[in-house]
């Protein structure tokens, strides 16, 4: 069987990203599986609808040309299934439409919830959105009236969606290796990946101020300078930048935090808990799933966190077994059971 796996980017594979490339590696035991994607390892930046309308209009004429370029490497490979995300579904929706092809639509985000809770998401292009939601939101219908099968990343995520389009969906969690992120030894410091608004870096730069006594490491990458310039004057910060290997941090690493804005679902939790490290979260989303224990799970203020970092060490073993086990139960193993199990009628 021929299957097609859909991908965004792949210069910087991010979670979503990961996922895929983990099916198309086990898919890859069984059948023919080729990935594609709109900016390969090589590529500058990426597209999105969700960007300002300058950024789009910049870029998005090179990506024309792109979009050709996968539409005949689509009809050349001829997939029996697509398995899709991202905006390369509207492309698997256009294909599929009058063949025998199967589509599976991947859920990974809000970024098609068109309402006023997540107009404002990103406040610099919220009316942009606003604007264009009339269209996206048809092109979002077409992939989900294409799709044989509709799978979220979480439980909220997909009820979501289901109030929004009166859909069903399944669930599976995303794919995580324990053994990729898994470390014999643990660190000292308290860490947060993604130093941006949406991942609520402002509240751990907060907290580093009130726990001078504390090291934290901030992994990834951020464009605002004055994120940068804070996180440079905290002298109990490190920065690491991009972090190719996870493992690296998380050897430095006894606690993470997660004090998003905004979150699906949130794999860093379970990276964690493979090696026994915590995660302190907010409720926004589907953290509360991923993290799996409701008395790591605070309000989004730097008061909270401080007082839950300070509860954790005093029960260090019994959160650490508790995020081990957490893991162990949504590990890509038994998501993997649980994608055939869905897919048992076409593959």
């Amino acid at each position: 069987m021929r299957i097609a796996v859909f991908n965004r980017r792949m210069d910087k594979p991010r979670g979503a990203e990961k996922s895929m490339l983990t099916l198309k590696e086990h898919l890859g035991e069984d059948h023919e599986v080729k990935l594609f994607s709109l900016v390969d390892e090589n590529s500058q930046g990426s597209l999105s609808f969700n960007l300002p309308l300058p950024r789009q209009i910049k870029i998005i004429g090179g990506f024309l040309e792109g979009w050709k370029s996968r539409w005949d490497e689509l009809e050349e490979f001829d997939p029996d299934i697509i398995l899709a995300q991202h905006e390369l579904s509207y492309l698997g929706a256009r294909y599929v439409k009058g063949r025998d092809a199967k589509m599976v639509y991947f859920i990974r985000d809000y970024e098609n919830l068109y309402d006023e809770r997540f107009y404002g998401r990103y406040k610099a292009d919220a009316s942009v959105n606003y604007i264009t939601s009339f269209l996206t939101e048809r092109l979002t219908k077409q992939i989900i009236d294409s799709s044989q099968e509709i799978i979220a990343n979480s439980n909220y995520l997909g009820n979501r969606y289901e109030d929004y389009y009166g859909i069903e969906t399944d669930t599976v969690y995303p794919f995580v290796n324990l053994e990729d992120y898994s470390v014999e030894k643990k660190g000292d410091k308290i860490l947060h990946v993604n130093p941006i608004e949406d991942k609520g870096i402002r509240i751990t730069l907060e907290v580093a101020e009130r726990m001078p006594e504390e090291e934290f490491i901030i992994a990834g990458t951020t464009k605002k300078q004055e994120i940068r310039e804070k996180m440079d004057e905290l002298e109990n910060v490190d920065y690491l930048g991009y972090v190719d290997d996870m493992k690296d941090a998380y050897s430095q690493t006894k606690i993470v935090l997660v004090p998003s804005k905004w979150e699906a679902y949130g794999r860093i939790p379970i990276e964690a808990g493979a090696s026994g490290i915590p995660t302190i979260a907010t409720s926004k989303g589907g953290l509360p799933e991923s993290v799996g224990n409701q008395e790591l799970i605070v309000e989004d203020s730097a008061d909270k966190f401080v007082e839950k970092i300070k509860e954790v060490e005093e029960n260090y073993g019994k959160f650490s077994e508790k995020a081990r086990e957490n893991s162990k139960e949504k590990s890509q193993h038994k998501q993997l059971e649980k994608f055939e199990e869905l897919m048992d009628g076409y593959l």
